[in-house]
């Protein structure tokens, strides 16, 4: 960052700093946490220059790691919705997964237990009435830890398997719709995770929405004498 360009905002003009100083930047800054939940933070940010709270969201959104569904392969789908799109749905579902505890993946190695997850979706509707279509949510992945089915076509191959204490796989949100099954139809995939930022897949990113409100103090000064002074 260049110091020449850093300004420091006043009500009524803006002060370019002298030099870059860190101790002049955060001068009076401090965050409050005001709502938190599982899926949700909100906490406000006071006395910091506005470029760097933005910087702060950019970094959010686009440069946080976190892991996705990346491959998906498919044995057998005769569900109403084509491969692909069943794909793209897949990989935009959140998993609670800590991205600390796995590997960036690397091009044309071979992926083991510390890059990837494998996870299976088995479903079919046996149901005898014509009208009736079976829902596929998202909770009906089942965590494959021995690795994948298919090793030598996904060249992933697992040394041992994945610990439960270590490695925890789980669906944020449990009733997310994947697609529908009419009678007799079939629905049999595995999923790969992988470890990456949101500036490469929007699926990658830690937050859905990352936004934030500018807020600003008035003065009113009545005395014309203490104005001029």
């Amino acid at each position: 960052m260049n110091s020449r360009q850093l300004y420091r905002h006043h009500a009524t003009r803006s002060v370019p700093y002298s030099s870059w100083d860190i101790n002049k930047l955060i001068e009076g800054f401090h965050i409050n946490f005001i709502y938190k939940t599982n899926i949700l933070l909100q906490f406000e940010i006071i006395g910091l220059d506005i470029s760097i709270i933005n910087a702060l969201r950019r970094i959010i959104i686009s440069e946080c790691p976190t892991i996705a569904f990346e491959d998906i392969y498919f044995f057998k789908n005769s569900s109403l919705l084509n491969d692909d799109i069943i794909a793209q749905r897949l990989g935009l579902i959140p998993l609670k997964i800590d991205p600390r505890k796995f590997k960036f993946q690397k091009k044309n190695i071979v992926t083991d237990e510390e890059h990837t997850i494998v996870s299976f979706l088995k479903e079919i509707n046996i149901s005898s009435q014509i009208r009736y279509k079976k829902s596929v949510f998202a909770h009906r992945l089942r965590w494959n830890r021995f690795g994948s089915r298919i090793p030598f076509q996904s060249n992933t191959f697992f040394k041992t398997k994945q610990n439960k204490n270590n490695m925890a796989f789980k669906i944020s949100h449990e009733d997310i719709i994947i697609t529908k099954l009419k009678p007799l139809q079939k629905l049999f995939l595995e999923c790969h995770t992988k470890k990456s930022i949101g500036l490469v897949h929007s699926k990658f990113s830690p937050v859905s929405t990352t936004w934030f409100s500018l807020f600003s103090i008035s003065f009113f000064i009545k005395n014309l004498v203490y104005f001029k002074n």
